[in-house]
């Protein structure tokens, strides 16, 4: 059983969710595939290492949000370019160029703190840590969502379940959905087509150490693995069933395998002492429901994760096709999580990093 966590979504609140979901996503799972854009939260340090002002400014628009700023950074990268194929440069331009590179350090300057800071209050920096287990992997995306390259990995492959070249197939990978799904999910009712139900809790695990991360991990192994042997199967199994017969089989081995995970989870020495050194008693629930994958794409279209490129690629009749087969997912929430201050950024800060990112004269 492997698990993705994906987002494209350039707001930093969001990524508190991103690495709580990455975090449970590794205690139970054999595999983790953080993709998207979360590579720029997981290695925060080098992120924010631009050489140049081209450079500078390629990072700015990596964080940027405001579209006045966009569209005037990627004149900027552009003017960049074709400046240093002027062959005869005047002084006019020379100073020209200056003015603006001086423009765009100032603003890098300004910014590179603030997001930072920011991002360690996420979580997600923690997680580069945990590289060495291999048992995370970074599928990043650049500013071209659909760039396949040694160092960009095309968003619609990512929803497509195809995470990588591998021997694991379609069948055994499923998204684990951020906190925000909870909320577009209303409890309508059970619903066969579309249904969502807990079945494991942790405590704050968005304060684990990577080394705590690692040792939870191994640890919970022993009861994990049979409980991803029982999805991988139940998956395997999904298209020979009725919607009610993969529920009915859903209740009579997930639900078990589950249970016996939570005792192992529940007898944690690490997660007690979290629990009893944090005192907020703030929880972490990871819902199992089944559903077409068509509704896991519209959750990420509804918090602006799917680039235009991206939406064309899964507009073709194959990706339909595949979009309309259920699949399992997971789905985290929480429980007292307002009482959770330490790491949940204040919107504010998020306006703040925002404002600084990009101030032209």
């Amino acid at each position: 059983m492997d698990l993705i966590t994906y987002s494209y979504n350039k707001s930093l609140l969001s990524h508190m969710n991103d690495s709580v979901a990455l975090r449970a996503s590794f205690l139970i799972a054999d595999e983790v595939f953080a993709a998207g854009n979360l590579y720029h939260g997981i290695y925060i340090d080098r992120t924010l290492e631009p050489h140049t002002a081209q450079q500078a400014a390629k990072v700015l628009l990596t964080f940027e949000v405001n579209p006045e700023a966009i569209r005037a950074l990627k004149d900027v990268i552009q003017c960049i370019k074709d400046y240093k194929n002027i062959k005869q440069k005047t002084t006019p331009i020379i100073n020209s160029i200056k003015r603006m590179e001086r423009t765009i350090m100032k603003a890098w300057e300004d910014c590179r703190k603030n997001i930072t800071d920011f991002y360690v209050k996420t979580g997600l920096p923690e997680l580069k840590k945990v590289r060495h287990t291999d048992a995370l992997t970074i599928l990043g995306a650049g500013s071209d969502a659909e760039e396949l390259s040694k160092n960009s990995y095309a968003c619609s492959k990512v929803l497509l379940l195809e995470t990588r070249e591998r021997n694991a197939p379609v069948e055994q990978t499923f998204f684990m959905l951020q906190a925000e799904y909870k909320q577009m999910h209303a409890d309508t009712g059970f619903n066969f087509n579309n249904w969502n139900e807990l079945n494991l809790t942790f405590c704050n695990i968005n304060v684990l150490t990577g080394a705590e991360l690692v040792a939870v991990r191994e640890q919970l192994r022993p009861a994990a693995k049979p409980f991803c042997e029982a999805i991988d199967k139940w998956s395997a199994m999904l298209p020979t069933l009725t919607p009610e017969q993969s529920y009915g089989w859903y209740q009579q081995s997930i639900k078990p395998a589950a249970a016996a995970l939570q005792q192992a989870i529940d007898a944690n020495e690490i997660l007690n002492e979290v629990n009893r050194l944090t005192k907020d008693n703030a929880k972490v629930c990871i819902h199992i429901g089944e559903a077409p994958t068509q509704v896991m794409w519209l959750f990420y279209d509804v918090h602006q994760s799917i680039p235009e490129a991206t939406k064309r690629v899964l507009e073709k009749p194959e990706s339909i096709s595949f979009g309309a087969k259920r699949k399992p997912y997971f789905s985290i929430s929480y429980v007292n999580w307002e009482n959770v201050h330490n790491l949940k950024p204040k919107a504010e800060e998020e306006i703040t990093a925002v404002k600084k990112s990009i101030v032209f004269d």
